[in-house]
């Protein structure tokens, strides 16, 4: 058995000949040195159970291009088709969605994205609007206000070291098979996905949400995790915005139809996007390795 820490995680795998961390997970310590997501404590830990293969679930989070059918109320300030995807080695991949800027599915003034953004994500979001200083872009307008705002977390100068992208993004790396760490310079999210109840059509995601504390302040206590059963959802669950409760309510409606739907499959094979798919096909070529 080999047993290593890193980010604050502890990885754990009982094969003695298993290749290092490092030599697994390529440039990803190497990415993630600059966010430091080990300073962080759980602020949230939900559980929930999934009528659907733990794969189908995993899958539905390395993608965004379904953003523009299953989460409308996004397009406003998520630019889902315009995600880059990469893929570093058989293990590591990585989505950056382009936040604070248009979807190019519809059409809206550079005022109309910021002010949907800021109606989800700041305390007074008309106060906040009026000082966005006239013919600014909302993504630069925004990505100042997230430096402002996350300051007191950080021991340097947010506005030196991050960059727009750090500061608002969707940052989503993932490392085979089912660990997902969002990435950046503000609050992120982790997600683990594992089978339940020895059954191929039963899952269970975990969503933790990574905060940070001010430096030189003592480490608040992790949250214990909840759990969620197949019927139940995340509204009123604490910790978890209401927004944010939505849009995972949203991608829970779909998997069990996903997953009904491959056995309808005659031919057995799924044509997969070339390159809005591509971490998905990424994905399955890794497991294919391991399959005899």
């Amino acid at each position: 058995m080999k047993v290593e820490c890193w980010g604050g995680w502890v990885f754990i795998n009982m094969d003695p000949d298993a290749p290092s961390f490092a030599e697994y997970t390529g440039i990803l310590p190497e990415h993630f040195d600059r966010w430091q997501p080990e300073n962080t404590y759980k602020a949230f830990h939900l559980k929930k159970a999934i009528r659907c293969n733990w794969k189908l679930a995993h899958e539905a989070f390395i993608e965004s291009f379904h953003t523009v059918a299953t989460h409308p109320q996004l397009l406003a300030y998520t630019a889902d088709a315009n995600s880059q995807y990469d893929c570093f080695n058989d293990n590591v991949s990585r989505t950056i969605t382009p936040m604070a800027m248009v979807s190019p599915h519809i059409e809206l003034t550079e005022q109309q994205c910021a002010e949907a953004w800021l109606n989800y994500n700041a305390e007074n979001p008309a106060e906040a609007l009026e000082q966005m200083p006239d013919q600014s872009s909302a993504r630069e307008y925004l990505g100042d206000f997230n430096r402002r705002r996350f300051q007191p977390l950080f021991a340097e100068n947010l506005s030196e070291v991050a960059t727009d992208s750090e500061m608002l993004d969707a940052i989503l790396y993932s490392i085979f098979p089912n660990f997902c760490p969002w990435a950046g310079y503000r609050p992120n999210l982790t997600y683990r996905f594992l089978p339940w109840q020895d059954s191929h059509e039963l899952c269970t995601m975990e969503i933790i949400m990574m905060m940070r504390f001010p430096p030189g302040t003592e480490r608040p206590r992790d949250a214990q995790i909840r759990f969620f059963d197949l019927d139940e959802d995340f509204e009123g669950a604490e910790g978890i915005s209401e927004g944010l409760a939505k849009v995972f309510g949203q991608d829970f409606s779909n998997l069990p139809r996903v997953h009904r739907g491959l056995k309808s499959l005659r031919s057995g094979e799924l044509q997969l996007g070339n390159y809005q798919e591509i971490r998905i096909r990424h994905f399955h070529q890794t497991l294919d390795k391991y399959l005899p």
